[in-house]
């Protein structure tokens, strides 16, 4: 299974005829399997969240805003209607809670956290219950594969290796292998989850326990995640041989392309500010998880000053393909609330002909009775 990452360059010379053309490549991905083919490797550990999988947030709390207005729906003006700043805040009190009350237990769980919304903000049981169950739905729903993982997972089964989890996460085992089974990761021998057990990878503690309970010694294991402390780092402090997959986000944020949403623009409109907006940043985390899902592949040439890079797939998936995607949702939203339905919509030659392709896609899942006809 080799994963082949080139950047073909080619050089011409005065006459405009090509003699040269060299490829790029990057073995990262290669000496990963490398290493879990080695014979004294029975188990190969993953990290769960922004290595085997991935989700369409740029920072992992934005998830939370999606419950903003079941929770206003509930309470409306009685409590703040920012519903991530109090799940963030309830989570900040629960861990600080468990810390005086059982030092030893280095995690909390998410029960622990829907207490703490109700003993800070006065949120019923039954609310909190009913938010919970639709965090954990949301997980569920949203999380999907990382290819580059799925790949490196297939690969240790396929040469009849043990996959387990090695995961510093608030939620349960039960919900983590909802989430993997769901992504195609249905062959994992153990969970070791810090929420259960009370020991993380953060504090290096966690390792040791996988050890104690798999009954192997430090070699006979590698863990593979996308922290440079708490999966990489600690993992060799414990002599356990650690890989490191680059988060999808971070590896947008030090790419080129990064600069139009992070550095000021030489114009009134300024692009920092559009990041505050949550459609803009799931816009932006799903550029990440599609074009860095391979961290290792040669994106950019550093001496280029294009943002696409002459790279067409990054044009069309970003700019593009995002546009288009906009645009559609538009028309096919203003339809679906008209009261009387349309019969028919024309898409003009030659602007309408990407569009009209994106429309026939799109239309799939709306109301049938309130799309016209395309033609």
């Amino acid at each position: 299974s080799i994963n082949f990452n080139i950047n073909l360059i080619y050089l011409k010379n005065e006459k405009n005829f090509y003699y040269s053309v060299k490829s790029g490549w990057n073995a990262s991905l290669e000496n990963i399997k490398k290493n879990i083919l080695r014979e004294d490797v029975k188990y190969v550990s993953f990290d769960v969240f922004d290595t085997l999988v991935l989700r369409p947030f740029l920072d992992p709390v934005d998830e939370f805003s999606l419950l903003n207005d079941k929770f206003s729906k509930m309470y409306k003006n009685q409590i703040c209607g920012d519903f991530q700043k109090i799940r963030i805040e309830s989570e900040i009190y629960a861990r600080s809670k468990k810390e005086k009350s059982n030092p030893k237990f280095e995690d909390v769980t998410l029960d622990e956290i829907y207490d703490a919304l109700v003993d800070l903000y006065g949120v019923d049981k039954k609310d909190a219950n009913e938010l919970k169950k639709a965090e954990i739905a949301n997980e569920i729903k949203f999380c999907t594969r990382r290819k580059t993982a799925f790949q490196i997972y297939k690969f240790v089964r396929y040469i009849n290796k043990k996959a387990i989890i090695t995961s510093d996460m608030y939620l349960s085992k039960d919900t983590i292998k909802s989430i993997l089974d769901n992504c195609g990761y249905t062959e994992i021998y153990k969970y070791f989850v810090s929420s259960e057990i009370g020991l993380t990878k953060a504090k290096g503690t966690l390792y040791k326990y996988v050890i104690k309970k798999l009954r192997i010694e430090p070699k006979n294991i590698i863990h593979i995640g996308d922290n440079w402390t708490s999966d990489w780092k600690n993992a060799r402090d414990n002599e356990i041989n650690s890989e490191f997959l680059p988060r999808t986000i971070n590896m947008f944020y030090e790419s080129d392309l990064s600069k139009v949403f992070s550095k000021a623009l030489p114009f009134n409109e300024d692009n920092i500010a559009s990041t505050n907006f949550m459609l803009i940043r799931f816009m932006l985390a799903e550029v990440a998880n599609n074009y860095f899902d391979n961290p290792f592949k040669l994106n950019y040439d550093k001496n280029h000053k294009a943002i696409f890079n002459n790279d067409v797939k990054l044009f069309g998936y970003c700019a593009l393909g995002m546009h288009l995607f906009g645009l559609t949702k538009w028309i096919l939203d203003d339809m679906s609330s008209a009261e009387k339905p349309y019969d028919k919509i024309n898409f003009l030659a030659r602007d309408g002909y990407v569009p009209i392709k994106a429309y026939n896609i799109m239309k799939k899942i709306y109301n049938k009775e309130k799309v016209a006809k395309a033609e």
